[in-house]
């Protein structure tokens, strides 16, 4: 758990230090500065990064997921489990179970199927996701509580700044960032929050690891105070990998 904690911590750094890269070299000491420093979305970065959760928009399970399994009249297999960096969760009797990818009523049928084979005649099992832990995504800048949020099913830019408490009241609708890693590369592309609110843009989709940034006046100056605090090839170091 401290190790996903971590790497979420390490990557909203790295993400704030790009962004105060950016802001510094487009000389944004006003409010009302171009977005021409950082790109508009292309149509691979629209497109949905990690294959594994393509096909379907309920949440599939990663590593350090928490689910809680109830088979009815069989405590011996109940309870709570968590999957591990390799992807199985440890059942009794059973052993090692692969469950990466797995939606919770597809790990509930394979259990069933398990179970009726060796121990049971039509087993009832369910299974509930008690914590998503493998995807999550990181909004900060100038929203009402910035932090991690765990994303489950189909979400959307608006919808996860809402999540987040809103915009602040110095917040910039018009310059919203979004930081996702595609083929191994970290992206970067800019979103006029606005515009999506009139409905004259689309509201895009976000996906699993995201980092979502919006601008605002305290914003940019915390990310000036912390990049004149550290050396700038230290900075980077956690962001790229």
């Amino acid at each position: 758990m401290s190790s996903v904690v971590g790497s979420a911590a390490r990557a909203r750094a790295g993400a704030l230090i790009l962004l105060a890269l950016c802001l510094a070299l487009a000389g944004c000491a006003g409010t009302n500065y171009s977005r021409a420093d950082i790109p508009a979305a292309s149509p691979e970065f629209l497109a949905q990064p990690d294959q594994l959760f393509a096909d379907n928009r309920d949440h599939r399970l990663g590593p350090s997921d928490l689910v809680t399994v109830a088979v009815y009249r069989a405590p011996e297999f109940s309870g709570d489990y968590r999957v591990d960096a390799a992807g199985q969760i440890m059942m009794p009797l059973i052993g090692l179970m692969e469950v990466q990818g797995m939606t919770t009523i597809e790990l509930a049928n394979d259990l069933r199927q398990r179970l009726a084979g060796q121990y049971y005649v039509n087993p009832d099992v369910s299974v509930a996701l008690k914590e998503s832990n493998s995807q999550r995504i990181v909004v900060d800048g100038a929203v009402g509580s910035p932090g991690q949020y765990p994303l489950v099913g189909r979400t959307t830019l608006m919808e996860a700044v809402a999540r987040a408490g809103g915009v602040g009241p110095n917040s910039n609708l018009r310059r919203v960032v979004i930081f996702r890693t595609i083929d191994g590369q970290r992206m970067v592309a800019a979103f006029d929050l606005a515009s999506i609110r009139e409905a004259q843009a689309d509201d895009p989709e976000v996906f699993a690891q995201d980092i979502i940034i919006v601008d605002g006046s305290q914003t940019r100056q915390a990310l000036r105070d912390f990049f004149q605090t550290l050396p700038i090839l230290g900075l980077f170091r956690p962001f790229f990998f």
